[in-house]
């Protein structure tokens, strides 16, 4: 795991960005969780898929009552979705006037927190794609263009990634197309070209570096540039449990 992004003073924009394994989760962590948290992670019929979810949870909470100086039990947690009112959208914090998305895959977890914008983080595990499952999700994902650089599965979940953490800033999530957001090369630098034939749409991305299994990116709307820093989110449920 790594640092992505640039250290500078000078930048007033930042975002942080926490990631962790379902395994670090306690029993204890749960405690943080309000009444329809727990209420949701008992909807979930598999194991693992409950564990992500209380784990995003649980990050959200610690991470943004340190930053407003509140018990993180008593931070004030929306998810109410815009489209059907279930409780399923993007989570909007109380007394937090900034941004944050969660992702997860397999075992990992990710949280990324910003002021710069609306912000999209997508997380997908690298193992176990194969070629024909990539080739046959190919007319859903890229177009024409893309496809020439989409050759393997490394550089479809690449693209897959990109693509989804801007449908997350943008707020639309997988509810549009992923063919209405057209990317830069898998082996280039990630940019958006275009999102809705439009391409004057102000959007910073980032390659996230969360080990060697996943693939990650970072997508802000924002025409500012960002402080990118990337944190083993080991450390922050550890001093939970000493609290």
């Amino acid at each position: 795991m790594g640092v992505s992004g640039i250290s500078k003073a000078s930048l007033s924009e930042h975002c942080d960005i926490y990631v962790g394994r379902i395994q670090i989760l306690r029993p204890i962590h749960r405690e943080l969780l309000d009444h329809a948290e727990q209420l949701r992670s008992a909807e979930y019929q598999f194991e693992s898929d409950r564990r992500r979810f209380e784990l995003g949870a649980v990050l959200l909470r610690l991470a943004l009552g340190r930053t407003l100086g509140t018990r993180p039990a008593l931070l004030q947690v929306d998810r109410m979705c815009e489209i059907c009112g279930k409780s399923h959208g993007r989570p909007r914090v109380r007394g937090f006037d900034g941004h944050v998305s969660i992702s997860h895959s397999g075992s990992m977890v990710a949280l990324a927190i910003t002021s710069a914008g609306p912000v999209g983080i997508d997380v997908e595990a690298t193992g176990g794609l194969p070629v024909t499952e990539y080739r046959s999700l190919l007319d859903l994902v890229v177009t024409t263009t893309e496809r020439p650089f989409v050759d393997s599965p490394a550089a479809f979940l690449k693209v897959w990634t990109r693509k989804e953490a801007v449908l997350k800033a943008v707020g639309c999530g997988l509810r549009l197309s992923m063919t209405e957001v057209i990317v830069s090369s898998p082996y280039e630098e990630p940019y958006l070209i275009s999102f809705r034939s439009e391409s004057a749409v102000p959007c910073l991305m980032r390659e996230i570096d969360v080990g060697t299994d996943f693939c990650a990116t970072l997508a802000v709307i924002t025409k500012s540039p960002i402080d990118v820093l990337v944190q083993d989110a080991g450390p922050m449920l550890s001093a939970t449990l000493g609290s």
